[in-house]
Order: structure tokens, then C-alpha cells, then sequence
């Protein structure tokens, strides 16, 4: 008895001790010095990202056009699913003879060309100590590797069997000494516009990862900027390149898994939308682990364990209204944690995608809201009673009271008023001192505001944000051609692409891209992936 109550005393204490860890996030101090790299190193990372998304569509084009999206069951298995997305993981067996079969691709060619002494068949060198090239007959790999096949020269039954336990043995302790988890998996598709998937995934500053931690509802207890390499631009406003800090709770229902030390991650990321060259856009988040001396590990001050985590996000725009998904994850949790709860907070992060589309007419809301109070301060115009809803248009009364809409400001009854809770994040900050608290609050909207709201052009808002100058400094040129583009749409009902094509005819400069984080040191940008990729 005194031992169990000795062991529940233990794992109350720990209890308390994570929950007091995981209470002190966010943190209203940056745990690291500000992060500063060198142009070689954006290079790189840029280098870095670009390969990370040509391998990831690559398994996108073949996962599409020749499995045609359908799902190997003996493969993979199911772990969750949200709306029309499913995560799935790699069996363990699956992945072992995986890596075995490539570890025996590489032995067995090995073997066919060099040969058991370790010296190349086809290959007869001269006992002479003439020239180097006297008396010599070399055949190149492939033909001498083609000869040795044919001619049944190599490992026997018994060797190879034996080759292939031990490649076994090998691969299975090395998964384990990793401790990383099954390789996971999401397919299935968006109801919505890529433009909207991209709005509520880009995150490109520390209150944008607050939002939209706010909107996963995916225990993300904190989470920084550590280094914008690229931002967002008028032309490509979902871009970003740079490095970012991520802290994530492990917990689940059970007090077992409350106990396990919250995980985070130094990772570059990397979100834009590119062009196929038959036309097709393809919106992506690229998220990779990187080890960088200014970010030290946090165990010793904050009871942190560092993770690795390597996944890529790939939205592909079938429609106006659909957008195909295609996920990939891998992940080394570290510490002591169980599979089956890092699984699960594995598989929730990858289904943050399903409610992209919500976080993104939300924030379109916001920004609507904040651009109409700027206007209606500008203007304040003088306000006149209503006496009928401009909705339902009944009169008001005792007992039909009047609500004004937070959007347009037109009157309306209480049965014709819709009700939504926003998030927001203050903006303000410095370097060292940044504000992640978000803050809820309930608006009173007509539905006329809210149907025109889930109309509204996701990258025209997104561009307007850009230049707002919220990202960084813009271009005065291009500040004025964007103004012009957008007067010209609401003159002549263009499209956004039509409207800046027009109004950079009519300004005397030329409609160029402007990076909004460093200025002086930008990569040129090619919008179609064809054939070579390049972010946007």
C-alpha cells in the first residue's frame, strides 16, 4: 500500500509540474536571440524548400495519375478522419521491407559489379607494370552488371536469405534507435477555393501562427517567427520562406498522456502556390526540421522536448469549388511518449487542413470589419433612425428591437441578425516582446454581409493585407498601381488580374513584384513549374 500511494503521489507531482509548464505558454518573451542568417544560408533553405517540393510532387502525381488516388490497404492504415479527409499510417511492415528492398537493391548491385574479392568483374588488368592502360579490357557498370545477370554469376539462395535477415535486423534497430513514428498519410479534398485553403494556411507573422493555432483547436500551446527569408508580395500574397518555432501539448483525455512533456519543433516553412504547366495551381506548406545553434534545445529551461518533423502540404485545384489534398508526415517525437499518443496528435495537426476554408472566411470577415471601421471614422456620417429592417424590411416596435450590422451599419431585426464569434490578435510587438494572446468577441452581421463575405476573393484580401504595409515596407509605385487596380474593379467590375494589368498601363511605372522582407536579397520567381520549380 505504501508503495502505490508512494507511485500516485509521484504522478500527481508530475502532473502538476506539466501542467504548470505547459500554463507558463506563451511565452511573452522570445525564448531564443533574434536569428540571424547569412545569405548563404537563405540560399540554402531556399535550395532546400524547392527540393522538398519537387519530391513532393512527384509522389502527388503518382499517387494521382497512376494509383489514381486509390489507397494500397495492405499499405497503409486508417488512424482519423475529419469531413472528407482521411489520415492513414505505414505499416511497420511495409516500411521495413521497404527500406530492406532498397538496402538489397544497393547490396546486390554492389555485389554484381565489384564481386565478392571487392574487384570489378569485366575489368582485366595486366600483371605488367607497363602503362596504366596497357593490356586492359573495362566494361562500363551497366553492361558488366547486365553480363554478370545473365550469366547467373552472384549471391546464391542461401547467401541472399541470409543477407536479408540480417538487412532486417539492421533496419528494425535503426527504427528504433530513431524512435520515429509510422510514416502518415491524408487524402481527400476541400469544399472550397484554393484561395481560401491558402488564406487560412499561410501564416507569414507571429500573430497570423496565433490565429490560426487559435482556429485548429490542435493543443499548440506557442509558436514564433524566428526568420522571414521571404514574405508575402502583391503578386504571390500566400508566399513565405523562413524559420519558425512551434510548441505543441501531447495531452489526450487520459491522465497517462497528460504526463508527457509538451514537444517543439525549429523548423523552415515554406507556403505559396505555384502553376503547372498545363495551368493547374497547386498550393503547398512545406514544414522541415533544422538544427541551428541560435535555437538551443529548452528541456533544462522550460521542460521542453525538441522534435523533428519533416511534412509537406499539397492543395491541388481541381475547381472553383474543390480542392484535392495530398499529406505526408513524418515524425520523431523523442522522449517518452506512446505511439498511439503521438500518433493521434500527428494525425490532428494534419487535419488542421479541414478548417482552413472557415479560418479563412473568418479572417476575411476581420479584415472587412477593420477596413469599414477605418472608412466609417474617416466619414462619420450622420446617422438617421431606422424605422424598417433592411432585410425583412418590417417595421421595428416594442417588440421588434433594431441591430445595426457591425459591416454595412444598416439596421435590421433580431430574426434577420446573424451572430459570429471572431479571433483576433493584436498585431502590435517588437522583436524581443510579441503579443499571442487571442482574444473573442461576438459580431452582429446581416445575412446579406455574410453571403457577400463568403463570395469575396480571398487573394484580393490577401494582397489588400500586403499592401497595407503589415508584412513590411512596400514600393510607393506599386502602392499606387495597387490602389488604382482596385478602383478600377469596382468601376468596371474587372477581375483583380484584368484591373492591375489596366492600371499599370496607366501608371507611368511597371508593375513589379514587391517583396516585403529583405528587399535587397530576393531569388527571381517563376510562375509556372515547367520545367524546372520554383516557389511562389
Amino acid at each position: 500500500m505504501a508503495h502505490l500511494g508512494g507511485a500516485y503521489c509521484q504522478s500527481v507531482s508530475a502532473l502538476v509540474k506539466t501542467q504548470e509548464l505547459m500554463a507558463s505558454f506563451p511565452l511573452s518573451k522570445r525564448p531564443f536571440r533574434p536569428l540571424e542568417l547569412s545569405e548563404n544560408d537563405r540560399r540554402h533553405f531556399h535550395t532546400q524548400a524547392t527540393e522538398l517540393l519537387g519530391n513532393a510532387l512527384q509522389e502527388y502525381e503518382e499517387f494521382a495519375l497512376i494509383r489514381h488516388r486509390q489507397i494500397d490497404r495492405r499499405r497503409w492504415k486508417p488512424v482519423k478522419s475529419h469531413e472528407n479527409i482521411a489520415v492513414y499510417r505505414e505499416s511497420r511492415s511495409y516500411a521495413a521491407s521497404r527500406s530492406l528492398s532498397v538496402e538489397d537493391e544497393e547490396s546486390l548491385t554492389r555485389t554484381l559489379v565489384l564481386g565478392p574479392s571487392g574487384h570489378r568483374r569485366g575489368s582485366r588488368s595486366s600483371s605488367s607494370s607497363g602503362g596504366s592502360g596497357s593490356g586492359s579490357i573495362s566494361l562500363p557498370a551497366h553492361q558488366a552488371t547486365e553480363l554478370e545477370l545473365l550469366t547467373g554469376w552472384g549471391l546464391s539462395a542461401t547467401e541472399a536469405r541470409e543477407q536479408k535477415k540480417r538487412a532486417k535486423s539492421r533496419s528494425v534497430s535503426a527504427t528504433n534507435s530513431m524512435e520515429q513514428l509510422p510514416t502518415l498519410l491524408g487524402v481527400g479534398n476541400i469544399i472550397g477555393s484554393l484561395d481560401d485553403v491558402m488564406y487560412g494556411v499561410a501564416a507569414p507573422d507571429c500573430a497570423s501562427m496565433a490565429l490560426k493555432n487559435a482556429y485548429s483547436h490542435d493543443d499548440v500551446l506557442d509558436g514564433d517567427v524566428l526568420s522571414a527569408i521571404e514574405g508575402p508580395s502583391q503578386r504571390s500574397p500566400f508566399r513565405f520562406l523562413g524559420i519558425k518555432w512551434l510548441v505543441k501539448s501531447t495531452t489526450t483525455g487520459t491522465v497517462k498522456h497528460k504526463l508527457v512533456s509538451p514537444r517543439d519543433l525549429v523548423y523552415l516553412e515554406a507556403t505559396g502556390v505555384i502553376t503547372r504547366g498545363d495551368g493547374v495551381r497547386i498550393g503547398y506548406q512545406i514544414m522541415h526540421s533544422v538544427k541551428l545553434h541560435g535555437c538551443p534545445e529548452l528541456l533544462d529551461s522550460h521542460g521542453v522536448v525538441r522534435a523533428r518533423c519533416e511534412s509537406v502540404h499539397l492543395f491541388v485545384e481541381l475547381n472553383d469549388r474543390t480542392v484535392d489534398v495530398f499529406l505526408k508526415s513524418h515524425v520523431t517525437p523523442n522522449g517518452n511518449i506512446s505511439e498511439s499518443a503521438a500518433l493521434q496528435s500527428c494525425a490532428n495537426s494534419l487535419l488542421y487542413c479541414s478548417k482552413t476554408v472557415h479560418c479563412s472566411q473568418d479572417k476575411k470577415l476581420m479584415w472587412r470589419l477593420q477596413c469599414s471601421a477605418n472608412n466609417q471614422n474617416a466619414r462619420k456620417p450622420e446617422k438617421v433612425k431606422a424605422t424598417h429592417c433592411s432585410i425583412c424590411n418590417k417595421s421595428f416596435g416594442f417588440l421588434r428591437q433594431s441591430v445595426e450590422c457591425k459591416l454595412c451599419s444598416n439596421a435590421m431585426c433580431s430574426k434577420c441578425t446573424v451572430e459570429r464569434t471572431l479571433k483576433t490578435v493584436d498585431t502590435s510587438g517588437n522583436r524581443r516582446h510579441v503579443s499571442k494572446f487571442v482574444s473573442t468577441s461576438v459580431v452582429e452581421l446581416c445575412a446579406s454581409c455574410v453571403a457577400t463575405n463568403m463570395q469575396t476573393s480571398a487573394l484580393m484580401l490577401a494582397r489588400e493585407e500586403v499592401m497595407s504595409g503589415r508584412f513590411g515596407p512596400i514600393q510607393p509605385s506599386l502602392l499606387k498601381i495597387f490602389q488604382a487596380s482596385v478602383n478600377i474593379m469596382r468601376v468596371h467590375h474587372f477581375n483583380q488580374k484584368e484591373a492591375l494589368e489596366e492600371a499599370a498601363v496607366l501608371s507611368p511605372e511597371t508593375l513589379e513584384d514587391a517583396t516585403t522582407v529583405n528587399p535587397t536579397w530576393t531569388i527571381p520567381m517563376d510562375e509556372v513549374v515547367s520545367p524546372n520549380i520554383s516557389l511562389q
